[in-house]
């Protein structure tokens, strides 16, 4: 099957599985506190995406882990993995943006409750986390429309079930989402929300992406697709536009100032969030597929599904905004388990100011507080050869840069206030050769002959590194 013709999360879940990329399981599961320690066991042994076809006092199954690694990405956009970043950059250029088509009707409505039959206890009961403080649903994308120009916004958020017709978003006012609740209350009128689950996957992908205030991420996933979606209006937000394709609709609107109680939740930063407040939704209405397969994802210590998503879109943040530096940037790398704050970045340095250019726009990127940049002699995935470029270029007396009072993301736990706002403290060590007549590193020649050789080397060994049995 062709990427391009993945439209909805059960053709994604066909495609990975003629790929290698996916297991279906019999076994039954229970998703208070079980579904969410295999999914994240299973992701740190490399197994397959996960699909838990019996879910423990729910008929819906559960895919897991479907985007975890840059292999199922790169599937994912149709890219090449060694080039998924540019491949990535490319696709969703701006001009490439395109609005939804709107159709009369979709798979999305195939069943339907109002009122009174909304109940979100039918829906499995995800726990993911001893430490949790209730029912999550993880990869639900929200929906809403700016009340003031109408501009439409889409993330990926918290919901937490807090009974059986309401779910607690979590938001920060100064998010898309949070921006259109405030804004909707300040009229004293409900935001009416969709929250979807399911559909194209590039939607969700588009979702988890941060763009500016009022662009829509709903055309970010039309120029990843290369045309646009397909999209139908919901039957309680009628003004609002759906992936026609979804799993799972869930419609209703929040009510004035209406904040409840959300949280605890292992977060994506490996800690648990402490107990706010948020938004709470009243579920009006509830449509969906027929045989649904409702998609989630396990937060936690880093990496996970989450982080990996993530480093891969700070990558591309990175890359795009180091592309108008004026430095020649060969290669990046955001460390799994970094939680997304730490980047290596190799150069080819034609002067020292290209060390500060890099650093300019390296530390605006909003998660990155903890920067190395060496040379381009160094590969920077290979932790060895990190160490080694710290350790033999790196002079803590005059290499150390530190930037202090830079905006913080709301979930970093070393954030400090200052004036109301979140800041962090960046440091960025600059392990590069300096201009001082320092010799060139020593490497191993290679040639066609010495690569025949290790390949004869690798033909009587066992993948292990042992001797073959003879």
């Amino acid at each position: 099957m062709d990427t391009r013709n993945v439209n909805d999360f059960q053709a994604w879940l066909s495609l990975l599985r003629e790929s290698g990329e996916l297991i279906a399981t019999d076994k039954s599961v229970d998703p208070d506190r079980e579904l969410g320690a295999i999914s994240r066991t299973a992701l740190r042994r490399g197994y397959p995406a996960l699909l838990y076809q019996k879910v423990a006092r729910s008929p819906i199954p559960v895919a897991v882990n479907t985007m975890a690694t840059r292999r199922r990405l790169a599937l994912l956009i149709g890219a090449r993995e060694e080039s998924l970043i540019l491949d990535y950059l490319d696709k969703c250029s701006r001009s490439r943006y395109c609005s939804p088509v709107i159709q009369d009707d979709g798979a999305c409505k195939e069943e339907k409750a109002f009122g009174r039959d909304v109940d979100l206890s039918v829906y499995p009961q995800t726990v993911w986390n001893d430490g949790d403080g209730g029912v999550y649903f993880t990869l639900g994308v929200v929906r809403i429309k700016n009340p003031e120009n109408g501009k439409g916004n889409i993330s990926v958020n918290r919901l937490q079930v807090k009974d059986r017709n309401h779910i607690a978003i979590n938001t920060g006012r100064e998010r898309g989402l949070g921006r259109a609740i405030w804004k909707a209350w300040d009229k004293n009128e409900p935001a009416q929300v969709v929250i979807t689950f399911g559909g194209d996957p590039l939607y969700t992908l588009a979702a988890i992406e941060s763009l500016g205030p009022d662009q829509d991420e709903f055309e970010l996933a039309g120029a990843l697709k290369g045309g646009p979606l397909q999209a139908v209006y919901g039957d309680i937000c009628k003004h609002i536009e759906i992936p026609a394709h979804s799993e799972i609709v869930m419609e209703g609107l929040i009510r004035p100032n209406m904040l409840v109680p959300e949280g605890p939740f292992g977060e994506v930063n490996g800690y648990y969030c402490a107990q706010d407040t948020a938004p709470l939704m009243e579920v009006q209405a509830i449509t969906m597929r027929r045989d649904p397969v409702m998609p989630a994802t396990y937060a936690g210590i880093p990496p996970s599904e989450t982080t990996v998503i993530q480093d891969f879109l700070i990558e591309a943040a990175l890359t795009r905004a180091l592309s108008k530096s004026g430095v020649d940037v060969r290669k990046i790398h955001i460390p799994p388990g970094s939680g997304g704050y730490h980047a290596i970045i190799a150069i080819r340095k034609n002067s020292e100011g290209d060390v500060r250019k890099v650093t300019r726009f390296a530390v605006a990127v909003l998660s990155l507080k903890f920067i190395v940049i060496t040379d381009d002699d160094v590969d920077v995935s290979r932790q060895e050869e990190l160490y080694w470029a710290l350790s033999t270029r790196f002079s803590s007396e005059k290499d150390l840069h530190i930037i202090n009072n830079m905006p913080a993301v709301n979930i970093d736990n070393t954030a400090a206030l200052n004036d109301g706002k979140r800041t962090v403290t960046k440091m960025v060590l600059d392990a590069t050769r300096k201009h001082d007549g320092s010799g060139a590193s020593v490497r191993e020649r290679r040639n066609e002959r010495i690569d025949q050789y290790l390949s004869y080397l690798e033909g009587i060994l066992n993948v292990d590194g042992e001797l073959r049995t003879m």
